[in-house]
């Protein structure tokens, strides 16, 4: 055998086998292939649909089936979702290296930049890069919607674990000067408690020299009395001893109200005078009414 038919001899068993890959369908196949179709274009498999719409537009189907697939199958591109997947770096870099899967089936190797036939419904996304965690994206896929655009943005691995920092060596900020900028503004919690100390001190001192103002009046009422009941003379049993018993005590208590009163009012506008500034001013008021004092304040 030469040469030249060695090489067709192996030429017709190849020729044979592409023969039958690419037959054309039988009647059967067309039929069959037009009732899978309208099954899973019910159940919204559209991609698996156009597949078989593909078969029995063959033309080796017979005319009737044919004029049928053929205009289902142009429906169905129109209806036929599209989606184009586009990602990036975390500074701005476009990545192709990105494979997409749906539904955990694989749908791309690459992103190329075209659009993808999807079917419609509820689906997850997956994408993965080299060195990046995989990315997954729940997405409701509209039918007759296309060219829609779902972009993602990879992390940097930066971004994803950050370095610790040594928090026993980070420097220790200096404390800020109080210049003329700072006096103004506000001051850290204890300026305001000294302050309120100072104003509830002032108040209570301003009541204890009321108290004692009070107690002083009656310990010379109850003289006055002891002093008219008493007369020229009295014994030890009278009226007036009473008084006069009453009179001391009202003394007393009269002195001991002016001196802690005095006390308080000295240390509380202290206090108040003192303390650090807030950014509003402290605007403390006493008002003195028979009997009685009031002290207001804001702060």
């Amino acid at each position: 055998m030469t040469g030249r038919t060695f090489r067709y001899a192996l030429a017709l068993p190849a020729m044979l086998v592409h023969s039958l890959a690419f037959a054309a369908p039988t009647t059967d196949a067309c039929i069959d292939a037009n009732a899978k179709a309208q099954d899973f274009r019910r159940d919204g498999r559209l991609t698996a649909a156009r597949d078989q719409l593909a078969i029995c537009s063959d033309a080796a189907c017979p005319a009737i089936i044919r004029g049928d697939c053929t205009k289902r199958r142009d429906e169905l591109e129109a209806a036929q979702p599209t989606i184009v997947f586009t990602a990036k770096t975390a500074s701005g870099t476009d990545r192709i290296d990105v494979t997409v899967t749906i539904d955990g089936k694989p749908l791309a190797d690459s992103l190329t930049g075209a659009a993808l036939a999807i079917d419609p419904g509820q689906h997850v996304l997956g994408f993965t890069a080299n060195g990046e965690p995989t990315i997954t994206r729940s997405i409701l896929v509209i039918e007759g919607q296309k060219g829609r655009r779902e972009e993602l943005t990879f992390p940097s691995a930066a971004a994803i674990s950050p370095a610790p920092t040594n928090a026993a060596n980070a420097p220790t900020p200096a404390p800020r000067p109080l210049t003329d900028d700072t006096r103004g503004q506000v001051q850290p919690d204890g300026a305001n408690g000294l302050r309120t100390v100072g104003i509830v001190a002032t108040g209570a001192g301003v009541a204890a020299l009321a108290a004692g103002g009070v107690f002083g009046a009656l310990s010379f009422s109850r003289w006055a009395a002891a002093k008219s009941d008493c007369g020229a003379g009295c014994s030890a049993t009278g009226p007036a001893q009473a008084e006069k018993s009453s009179a001391e005590l009202f003394g007393n208590l009269s002195t001991a109200g002016f001196i802690a009163g005095g006390v308080l009012v000295a240390t509380g506008l202290t206090l108040v005078l003192t303390a650090p500034k807030t950014a509003g001013k402290p605007d403390v008021g006493l008002t003195l009414a028979p009997g009685s004092a009031f002290v207001s304040g804001r702060f």
